[in-house]
C-alpha cells in the first residue's frame, strides 16, 4: 500500500492564503506552533506568556500586511479601478459551494 509523504512545507502553500508571507513570518508561525504544543504538555505559565507574545506578533504582522494592501488599493483606486473591484469581489464572494 502506497502512502504519500507529506511535504513539510505544505503549511506555507495554503490555497486560502492570497499573499506570500514575510521573511520572518514562517519562523514566527513555526515558533507559535511549537510553543502551543509545549503549553499543552506542560501548562507552564512562562510558556503561556511566551506563546501569547509570539501569537500577538504573528497577528500584528498579518494585520499590518492586510492594512498595507488596503492602503495600496485605496491609493490606486482612482487610476486602477480593476484592482479595486477585484479586491472588493474577493472580499464579498464566498468560495464554499452552497449545498
Amino acid at each position: 500500500m502506497f502512502v504519500p509523504k507529506r511535504d513539510k512545507y505544505a503549511w506555507k502553500k495554503k490555497k486560502s492564503w492570497r499573499h506570500s508571507v514575510t521573511q520572518e513570518a514562517p519562523g514566527l508561525i513555526h515558533r507559535k506552533h511549537r510553543l502551543w504544543n509545549r503549553l499543552l504538555e506542560t501548562k507552564d505559565p512562562s510558556v503561556s506568556r511566551e506563546y501569547k507574545r509570539v501569537r500577538n506578533l504573528v497577528r500584528k504582522q498579518s494585520r499590518q500586511r492586510d492594512r498595507k494592501e488596503q492602503q495600496e488599493v485605496a491609493r490606486q483606486s482612482r487610476v486602477n479601478l480593476r484592482r479595486f473591484w477585484s479586491y472588493v469581489r474577493g472580499k464579498t464572494t464566498n468560495r464554499r459551494q452552497q449545498k
